[in-house]
């Protein structure tokens, strides 16, 4: 398998594929629950309402997840842009307005442009954190670890 395209992370297969696996599952959960944006040609998991409606919960409760991120707010990766026609890496600019939100951006970002670049699992173990592992939306009976794809009922 040494020609995969897996093989040139430089992660774990496995590790790749559960955090994409969970990704895939976590925004299809977030649009079933009504955070959803789009129209009739498209529809996107609506991650910004999420975050704000999420950094309206106790604080107690956010902390383990917040603790479990703080790799990702000392260090937000940076995103990639198209300047003049030349991929460049640029730090974020403004923020979600709250710690929830700014992680949640982070993670996003992490599974956009840095999976091929990776070398801390610190960043991937945040990114399970706050998807799976001490939200209460972990409750949604659409999300299940490990993750698993959905069965067409044909």
């Amino acid at each position: 398998m040494a020609n995969s395209i897996l093989h040139l992370l430089n992660v774990p297969r496995e590790l790749t594929l559960d955090l994409l696996a969970t990704f895939a599952r976590f925004e299809f959960a977030l649009k079933k629950a009504g955070y959803a944006q789009g129209d009739d040609s498209k529809v996107s998991p609506d991650w910004d309402s999420f975050g704000r409606d999420v950094a309206k919960l106790d604080a107690a409760l956010l902390a383990p997840v917040l603790n479990s991120c703080q790799y990702l707010q000392q260090h937000p990766p940076r995103k990639q842009v198209l300047q003049n026609g030349v991929l460049h890496w640029v730090a974020r600019q403004g923020t979600s307005g709250s710690a929830i939100g700014d992680v949640l951006l982070s993670v996003r970002t992490v599974r956009n442009n840095d999976v091929a670049v990776l070398s801390k699992f610190l960043v991937t173990d945040c990114a399970f954190a706050v998807l799976l592992g001490d939200l209460s939306v972990q409750q949604l009976p659409h999300l299940r670890w490990p993750p698993k794809f959905a069965v067409s009922p044909e």
